[in-house]
């Protein structure tokens, strides 16, 4: 299966992808399973998006690696950066849409 999603530099802080914003390159994100050990890293491209590929089915948790003096205005907030919690299925083996968004 895959999971991709995309980064965005949220330029308002404002938690929606809108206006000025723009994908965000070099972001690091994280795959975990349900146990908590890492499966794969993946780091976005110039256009803000990234993709595992490969993926086994199965539970998993999504994160992102935050840059130095940034924060995340979503999935979660500043104070508490958010995940994702992402199923593969065989009826469903391909997951996308997957957004972080965050401003410095």
């Amino acid at each position: 299966g895959s999971i991709s999603g995309r980064k965005i530099l949220d330029f308002d802080g404002n938690g929606v992808f809108d206006g000025n914003d723009r994908g965000f390159e070099g972001i690091v994100f994280e795959l975990r399973n349900q146990s908590g050990a890492l499966v794969a890293t993946a780091t976005s491209n110039a256009e803000g998006n990234f993709t595992f590929t490969n993926v086994p089915l199965g539970t998993y948790v999504l994160s992102e690696i935050l840059p130095t003096n940034f924060f995340q205005t979503f999935p979660g907030t500043p104070q508490n950066p958010g995940t994702y919690t992402i199923t593969l299925t065989q009826a469903q083996p391909n997951a996308t849409g997957f957004l972080f968004l965050n401003k410095c």
